[in-house]
């Protein structure tokens, strides 16, 4: 699994994937809903072993054998993190999250639309600050993301952080 922050990035990730000879297909939610039923159905079956997705893929899906979740680009989220990682491993077997960005992804300035409820986009701005902790911290990076859901973290079960 690969997730990516736009449609467009999802897109140009997937062809640069198959350029490199992984077979791989873009998913988002710009593509007609009976062409996502069926890329599902192609991911759950195995005929395309790499989905590259914005965030309209994931919720639901429970394919047990997902060694790898990349993303392209820091979450805004960190709910958001939290749920497409947890794709990875549901089978109990060892599996990696890898997270890739630029200094510049940490560019979060005005992006946070006016208008709407003001504890809105005061959440908003709080996991953005959250996710920016997350990829500089030098500690535990399991116990920033817990602690930032409410979750306590009594023992790291391998961050690249504790692992070094």
């Amino acid at each position: 699994m690969v997730y990516a922050p736009t449609r467009n990035r999802t897109d140009g990730v997937a062809a640069l994937l198959r350029m490199w000879g992984l077979p791989s297909a873009p998913y988002h939610a710009g593509l007609p809903a009976p062409d996502r039923a069926d890329l599902l159905q192609r991911f759950l079956d195995g005929r395309v072993p790499v989905m590259v997705a914005t965030s309209a893929f994931g919720m639901g899906i429970d394919q047990p054998n997902v060694r790898l979740v990349a993303h392209v680009g820091i979450p805004a989220r960190p709910e958001s993190y939290y749920q497409e990682a947890g794709r990875a491993g549901r089978d109990g077997l060892p599996a990696r999250c890898v997270l890739l960005w630029l200094r510049r992804d940490l560019d979060f300035s005005g992006k946070v639309k006016p208008g709407g409820v003001r504890a809105h986009r005061e959440a908003v701005r709080a996991g953005r600050l959250v996710m920016r902790h997350y990829v500089t911290t030098h500690q535990c990076r399991r116990a920033v993301l817990l602690g930032y859901l409410g979750e306590d973290l009594s023992r790291c079960s391998g961050c690249d952080r504790c692992r070094t």
